[in-house]
């Protein structure tokens, strides 16, 4: 079996006795993620360079003026896939560019551009595909990327101290308590000083999250809504 590589970020063809395709992609590109494993702050003109990544992990931190792919595959060569995933970061409100600096995209589940979330703390996941020169996408996920709650409860008065082993952000100010106690938050950063909170905070690994119930009369339980941060 011979083996050639066709001009284009990572997708390689062999053909077997009877000169059919048989088509592959280099997994290191596919894994790789531009900028490394975090997200990398984006605002003004934003280029998903192909060439370098097929996954592309951005913070908003500005409206974007131009949104645009590099290094697509010719016409005539063949698929392939990558993702975007769009946070936007505490301040929110931005302008995605206007449709005629955008690049043409079918959309496979009748979602487009607009229907990003561009609210503060938002996460955006976007699919994209090509079939020779036609691009589409899907938007897999916007709003803010869910966890499963953190669950505490106190038999009576007391404090419970959170390790933080990953980041992550909690909205305290849509906490559900059950019982009588109040509940109050406190932050302290790594090698910071602790600070109260009282409305949706992200922590980074290694800060500490105090949670404190007062007042309370019997059990009381706590039920805190997680996003990725």
């Amino acid at each position: 079996m011979s083996r050639t590589t066709i001009p284009g970020p990572g997708i390689n063809m062999a053909l077997d006795g009877a000169g059919d395709a048989i088509i592959s992609a280099d997994p290191t590109l596919l894994d790789a993620v531009a900028g490394g494993a975090g997200f990398v702050a984006v605002n003004g003109v934003v280029t998903l360079d192909l060439a370098t990544a097929h996954v592309f992990h951005q913070t908003m931190t500005g409206d974007i003026t131009t949104f645009a792919f590099s290094n697509l595959p010719n016409a005539d060569e063949f698929a392939i896939a990558w993702r975007w995933v769009l946070k936007i970061d505490s301040v929110g409100g931005y302008a995605l560019p206007i449709p005629a600096n955008r690049p043409t995209v079918t959309w496979v589940d009748g979602s487009s551009f607009d229907d990003l979330d561009m609210s503060a703390d938002a996460v955006n996941q976007v699919a994209f595909w090509n079939e020779g020169a036609e691009v589409f996408a899907a938007l897999v996920w916007n709003g803010g990327l869910a966890l499963d709650s953190r669950e505490m409860s106190f038999a009576a008065n007391g404090t419970i101290v959170v390790p933080m082993t990953r980041a992550e952000s909690l909205d305290v100010a849509n906490d559900v308590v059950s019982g009588d106690g109040t509940i109050t938050y406190q932050r302290t950063p790594s090698g910071g000083s602790i600070g109260s909170i009282t409305t949706r905070t992200d922590f980074a690994a290694g800060d500490v999250l105090t949670v404190t119930c007062s007042g309370t009369t019997g059990p009381t339980g706590v039920s805190i809504p997680r996003y990725a941060a």
